[in-house]
């Protein structure tokens, strides 16, 4: 039987592996060198905490590496392509999750300063599968947006692209969806860097929920404290776990890196990580409706009363399907503890979880197209 390395973290799972693996679940600092070694693992499930190289793997018998995760730059593909072991990422899975995240987090801050979404100017910058998931429900919701990303525009995109300049000097806000790159035509490493913001008007806020080294941790703080620079909503965090604490205190929004955190996203990751294990090892029974098992459970308590919402109904019902104020106080309060916190987070639930009472009528069809149930 094939020998799999699960993180114990990765959910849905344990009732459908055991059915075709020899399953070893750890906790991500317990995947070490020694246990793959030990235990003979020829597989690995893991997530980004887990650096897949050469010191972790040589001398292994691993053949394969799903990360349920969109991003991969953990894993060492140079490496892994020369030893012919074969990597497979979620690169998607968590796409809506993390739209739903930001329109959250900025509808905290719409309804704060009385100020309502339809009224920022959202510079997207990186328009791949997440990037896309927020330009889609910035259209639903009424924002305007501009779009950045030279890669996909060197492609020949039907899209329409502008320069990262222009978004600077354009919009109220931009947030990064791009993956960390150190080398190439397009680098990403510190792409949010002094240099940046001083195209910005004092105003602009930034969004980092892509990858934390996005951001050049010392230039924020200095540009947060010198009044450079707007409200920062930060998810991820350059050095996590170990996070900077002067800049969590700085910023208007901070969460531990759980922005693509929602039961739907996690059980799609899941699947994802699944169905490429056993397209790789040749286990078609794992393509029947088995991968359907891994799956959430049914919503709890998911009636949204908006009766009450007034002319901030969609600001409010996004709001309520993510706990941003009551995750943002425990990371203030213990980011020492960074990682237990973004392992025990309650994944929120993504709107076709919840259904939405008392909408007013003209707000209906927008809550339905951005995926709520109505009552």
């Amino acid at each position: 039987m094939i020998r799999l390395i699960v993180d114990k973290a990765i959910p849905y799972l344990d009732a459908v592996l055991p059915r075709y693996f020899d399953v070893l679940s750890l906790p991500a600092a317990q995947i070490t060198h020694n246990a793959i070694r030990d235990f003979g693992a020829d597989a690995l499930i893991i997530r980004t905490v887990t650096r897949c190289n050469e010191q972790l793997l040589s001398g292994t018998k691993v053949r394969f590496i799903a990360t349920a995760t969109a991003g991969s730059d953990h894993i060492d593909r140079d490496y892994c392509r020369a030893e012919g072991i074969g990597v497979a990422d979620a690169a998607g899975c968590n796409a809506p999750a993390v739209a739903q995240w930001l329109f959250a987090a900025l509808a905290r801050r719409a309804v704060r300063a009385q100020r309502p979404l339809t009224e920022e100017r959202i510079g997207i910058v990186g328009v791949g599968h997440v990037g896309s998931a927020v330009a889609q429900q910035a259209r639903i919701i009424g924002c305007k947006t501009l779009l950045c990303d030279p890669p996909l525009e060197s492609q020949n995109s039907k899209l329409s692209f502008n320069s990262l300049d222009t978004l600077a000097q354009n919009c109220t806000l931009l947030t990064f969806h791009v993956p960390l790159t150190r080398d190439g035509l397009y680098p990403t490493f510190h792409l949010i860097n002094c240099e940046l913001i001083q195209k910005l008007s004092s105003e602009t806020a930034l969004v980092n929920a892509s990858r934390g080294a996005v951001a050049c941790t010392e230039e924020l703080i200095e540009a947060r404290k010198s009044g450079a620079v707007g409200d920062l909503l930060i998810d991820c965090w350059e050095g996590e776990p170990n996070i900077n604490t002067e800049l969590l205190a700085l910023a208007h929004t901070a969460t531990p890196h759980i922005a693509g955190y929602s039961a739907e996203s996690k059980a799609r990751s899941s699947r994802c990580a699944v169905a490429a294990v056993a397209n790789f090892f040749g286990i078609d029974a794992l393509h029947t409706d088995l991968l359907n098992e891994i799956a959430p459970p049914a919503p709890e308590n998911n009636y949204i009363d908006a009766s009450d919402f007034g002319d901030y109904t969609l600001e409010k019902t996004l709001l309520a399907t993510v706990s941003i104020s009551q995750t943002e106080q425990k990371l203030r309060s213990e980011a020492a503890h960074f990682e237990q916190l973004r392992t025990t987070y309650p994944y929120h639930r993504e709107p076709s979880a919840w259904i939405v009472q008392h909408a007013a009528p003209r707000y209906r069809d927008q809550l339905s197209i951005l995926g709520f149930r109505l009552a």
